[in-house]
């Protein structure tokens, strides 16, 4: 967790895997923005990401957000190593 000046960041990881599975920005007590990912095996022992849902705060004035939600299929995972 990170706070600079009125605005906290929460970064919160799965324990095992070291992967972030939520981030949640709070301004002034409000939260503004909340972010959650969800994985899946790729088959080789390695996550990948298959789920971004995002919350983000229209306006302070208002209790109005905007959310995204992207579901990524059909993944392709490589095995040979990067350089």
């Amino acid at each position: 967790m990170t706070t600079r000046g009125a605005r906290t960041t929460e970064i919160l990881v799965d324990p095992v895997a070291s992967l972030p599975v939520q981030i949640n920005v709070v301004h002034d007590g409000a939260l503004v923005s909340h972010t959650s990912f969800e994985y899946a095996d790729a088959g080789t022992g390695r996550l990948v990401r298959t789920r971004v849902r995002a919350e983000h705060m229209v306006s302070p004035a208002s209790d109005a957000r905007v959310t995204t939600e992207i579901d990524i299929s059909n993944l392709q995972v490589n095995a040979g190593g990067g350089k």
